[in-house]
């Protein structure tokens, strides 16, 4: 903004020179301009706050230089509606500069003023955003060093690594826990590149601005290969939990086999609604239900083929684990539980049939009205909003599940 602060302060002194009505004009004039001020602050400090595609310290960076304008404003306001009521106080006659300063005080903060404007609108980074994901589009990966490449036009051989301080923006910048990146950007070709370590660098496709581009997803690739983290066998079914997301297909491929050899005949289930950018269905935990029961006590070997491919068609080594069949898992806990407003508690939980290492998940149907957390051994609930509230506690690995009913 420079110098037109300046204008601004001579604008309110013109006023003030003519005579005491210029100078009552030119205060109310400055308390409007106070007035207008704060309730504009509010407004773009709102909108940063709400604005999905800002991360922490971007939202921080943003607000820093709201308030360093904001007291700049204030200042000159103030300034000027003091010297107004001075200038009453005074007397002071009219000079023919007066006239002048008003007009030119008038034009030169009109223009600051869309400036300003101009300004705050480049800092709401909409344009290209998207996110970064492994496998499925729910599996977002925090954590990843995005940067973005400029081209004037498409067929240009190189690529510009793109000065984003110049826009009051930051280039690279690290995903936030919802796997996010955002930029707002001038007119060109524009391409996201994606690092992070244990994956193979990803790159989008090159994108046009204008139009916008929202919802930009890419998908990273792990440089491991995958693997079986956990096999549990109860009397319905085996669960076999992998490190990665799996294709499907491929793990029908894996065998059963009893104590004697024998194959055993199952039907392969798993969650279909987890699916990538061009819709095809992957998944973690899979189910292998015997088409008839196993007595507990039985050992069954399960069997991998080095045929067994993630989402990207990488196989993992051939595997093979025996396990012994136990009755079905069950969790026990209270069934519903009261809460006082801010109150805390801790519920004990069991979990009966489980040998393996017992990994407890926890959620809340909100994530706002009530805080939750687990250990292998219990869970920890704190009534934030009043309210009722469904909180299920799981098994990893398995398909058992318990629902508890919290009032607050």
């Amino acid at each position: 903004k420079g110098p037109d602060e300046w204008n601004l302060l001579t604008f309110s002194i013109g006023a003030g020179l003519l005579e005491d009505t210029g100078s009552v004009i030119s205060m109310i004039t400055s308390f409007i301009g106070i007035i207008s001020q704060e309730a504009y602050f509010n407004k773009c400090i709102a909108e940063v706050e709400g604005n999905p595609n800002l991360t922490d310290d971007e939202k921080w960076q943003i607000k820093s230089r709201i308030y360093a304008e904001s007291i700049e404003d204030y200042a000159i306001f103030v300034i000027g509606g003091l010297v107004s009521v001075i200038l009453v106080l005074l007397h002071i006659p009219i000079i023919a500069a007066a006239v002048v300063t008003l007009f030119v005080g008038i034009i030169l903060n009109v223009l600051d003023g869309l400036d300003f404007f101009a300004n705050i609108w480049l800092m709401f980074s909409i344009d290209p955003s998207g996110y970064v994901y492994e496998g499925v589009e729910n599996n977002r990966i925090a954590g990843a060093t995005t940067e973005i490449y400029y081209k004037e036009k498409l067929d240009d051989k190189q690529a510009v690594w793109w000065d984003a301080s110049e826009y009051s923006q930051m280039n690279p910048l690290t995903t936030n826990e919802d796997g996010e990146f955002a930029w707002d950007v001038p007119e060109g070709y524009w391409q996201v590149v994606v690092t992070k370590d244990g994956y193979e660098t990803a790159y989008s496709e090159w994108m046009e601005v204008p139009p916008e581009q929202t919802g930009v997803s890419i998908s990273l690739v792990s440089s491991d290969a995958p693997e079986v983290e956990s096999i549990f066998a109860d009397t319905a079914a085996v669960f076999v939990t992998f490190s990665q997301y799996m294709n499907p297909d491929t793990v029908s491929e894996i065998k059963l086999l009893s104590a004697d050899g024998r194959e055993v005949a199952y039907t392969l289930a798993y969650n279909d609604s987890q699916r990538d950018k061009d819709g095809n269905i992957f998944a973690r935990i899979y189910k292998l239900i015997y088409s008839k029961n196993q007595e507990a006590g039985l050992k069954l070997t399960i069997c991998v083929p080095d045929t067994v491919a993630n989402y990207a068609g990488n196989v993992m080594e051939e595997y093979q684990e025996s396990v012994v069949v136990t009755n079905s898992c069950s969790i026990v806990s209270e069934d519903s539980i009261q809460l006082a407003y801010e109150e805390e508690t801790t519920v004990a939980v069991g979990v009966n049939n489980y040998k393996e290492e017992l990994v407890l998940t926890c959620c809340s149907s909100s994530e706002v009205g009530l805080d939750t957390s687990v250990s292998s051994v219990d869970a920890e609930l704190s009534g934030v909003i009043p309210g009722t509230y469904q909180v299920e506690l799981a098994v990893a690995g398995t398909d058992t599940v318990k629902t508890i009913t919290v009032t607050v």
